[in-house]
């Protein structure tokens, strides 16, 4: 794991892929081909928050500098670029304060990109096929968001995965065996009732 000086100093000389590198090595961002879309300066930030998070060190300086960032870079849909970095701002963002309207306007977004099968695509047009490793990917960071707005597109998601029954055509083998996976996991899982 990094320090914090090394993650400065990696920030300082705008080496973000290699800084992503670092912050995703031995996880799972690090496979099924997430890797390669988390990229930029955005998701270096979010991934700062969240790994120092992770490490009970929400509280320095470094990680409030990230969150400014993050922030400052929402565009005007609610999202930043991608569905998967947007679910990594999202998440990063509800690590270090929990709720606001940046999180409410991210999982709009978040739940317009989704298809109606309750799979996300790669490219951020709902138009576009499926992926399993995107919709993986999106679900764990919402799951990590633990907000109930979160909370419930994990429900509904998970529910439009479950209930459709997989085309059974040999691109969509990947799909099927997440979907099978995601029943079985989720098939005992009650979701909390939001307070009224």
């Amino acid at each position: 794991m990094l320090t914090i000086r090394q993650v400065d100093r990696l920030w300082q000389l705008q080496a973000y892929s290699r800084l992503i590198d670092e912050l995703c090595a031995g996880r799972a961002e690090a496979t099924g081909g997430i890797r390669q879309l988390i990229s930029g300066p955005v998701a270096a930030a979010a991934l700062v928050v969240v790994r120092m998070d992770e490490l009970h060190q929400g509280h320095l300086p470094q990680v409030s500098k990230a969150v400014r960032y993050v922030l400052s870079m929402q565009e005007a849909d609610g999202g930043w670029g991608d569905v998967v970095t947007t679910a990594l701002c999202v998440r990063a963002l509800a690590r270090s304060s929990g709720t606001g309207p940046a999180i409410e306007r991210g999982l709009t977004l978040i739940q317009a990109l989704r298809r109606d099968d309750g799979e996300w695509p790669r490219e951020p047009f709902k138009r576009f096929e499926g992926d399993p490793a995107v919709t993986a990917f999106v679900i764990r960071q919402l799951v990590e968001t633990r907000t109930d707005a979160a909370t419930a597109l994990v429900k509904s998601t998970i529910d439009r995965l479950t209930t459709e029954e997989p085309a059974v055509t040999p691109g969509d083998r990947q799909m099927e065996l997440l979907k099978h996976r995601v029943k079985s996991a989720f098939r005992d899982v009650r979701v909390p009732q939001q307070a009224a």
